[in-house]
């Protein structure tokens, strides 16, 4: 009988620290994403409630990105980067589509990646997809596009 107490009382000792060490292993967050990227363009938007950055330029990337001047140039120059970005988490932004605006936050696009021209899309075919921006900030430039 003590046996079998002193086995039980291991056994529960041994759960314990197990759900002890899940516990704090589980609160532990990932380091929040820092902005690199910066884009400005017409907020539109891209169905009921997603929004998208038109006639896109980036204004930096990387560490640059953050404190990135906004463009003034309209549309996208630079060969190889996106005209249109869509906005993840962007909250309420409905307010400001048709404005110009500068978006600050976080992407998976990469500027050295090879990007082939964009071939016409077939009739009833997929549209090409768009980069997304985790949003962070966004500054309104003007108070329309055109």
């Amino acid at each position: 009988m003590a046996v079998m107490k002193l086995a039980m009382g291991a056994l529960l000792s041994t759960v314990v620290v197990l759900m002890v060490s899940a516990q704090s292993g589980a609160s532990s967050q990932a380091p929040a994403k820092k902005p690199n990227i910066a884009v400005s363009g017409c907020l539109m938007r891209n169905g009921y409630a997603t929004f998208m950055v038109a006639d896109a330029h980036v204004d930096g990337t990387g560490d640059k990105a953050a404190t990135a001047a906004p463009s003034t140039t309209k549309g996208n120059e630079a060969a190889g980067t996106p005209a249109k970005w869509i906005l993840d988490n962007a909250g309420n932004v409905g307010s400001h589509v048709g404005e110009q605006v500068q978006v600050v936050g976080f992407s998976d696009w990469v500027t050295d990646q090879p990007v082939s021209p964009a071939a016409p899309p077939e009739p009833g075919g997929p549209p090409a997809p768009m980069p997304h921006i985790d949003l962070q900030t966004l500054k309104v430039l003007a108070n329309s596009c055109s």
